[in-house]
């Protein structure tokens, strides 16, 4: 991978707080070396509630643009990337509840 960089914001008001994070991994040499494959950004949201110090809900978008790895045609078995390096589950949505005792 030629570079890897990330940035991550949030911000809150009152009981509310909302992150908003980006993972990129950089253009890299394809499993035979005659090709670069391109960058491949991830995007993450986090919207949370917090209703005490101990009860918090948070509502979850990982891989929000559902980007998927980029595929490296020289590979000659299934998946075609490198597993070590991109995560391949699509977009997620999910809920969560916190709970501190």
């Amino acid at each position: 991978v030629q570079s890897r960089s990330n940035l991550a914001l949030s911000w809150g008001m009152g009981d509310w707080t909302t992150a908003l994070s980006f993972y990129r991994k950089g253009s890299r040499v394809s499993f035979d070396g005659n090709d670069r494959l391109p960058a491949w950004t991830l995007a993450n949201l986090i919207v949370e509630k917090e209703f005490s110090r101990s009860h918090s809900l948070s509502l979850v978008l990982r891989n929000a643009f559902d980007k998927k790895p980029p595929i490296d045609t020289s590979r000659i078995e299934w998946p075609y990337y490198d597993r070590s390096q991109y995560d391949a589950i699509g977009r997620e949505l999910y809920l969560e509840y916190r709970y501190a005792y």
